[in-house]
């Protein structure tokens, strides 16, 4: 699995999207419609994955009364 990134977002639509990369040896940018498919794809899998906020907040909520 890759490292780190922020897809960056614009409220213009002729402003595209842009995936920030920080690294230690520089930061990167990637501008390119394929690069930012693939890192939207990488951040849309483990959230549609996910359970629902109030259902996290459910199972956060049980889990602390039973270290209680």
């Amino acid at each position: 699995m890759p490292g780190s990134f922020v897809i960056r977002s614009f409220p213009e639509v002729e402003d595209p999207e842009v995936i920030y990369i920080d690294s230690m040896a520089s930061d990167l940018f990637l501008e390119a419609e394929a690069d930012v498919r693939r890192h939207m794809r990488l951040f849309d899998n483990p959230r549609a994955a996910a359970i629902s906020p109030d259902d996290s907040s459910n199972l956060i909520a049980a889990l602390s009364k039973d270290l209680q």
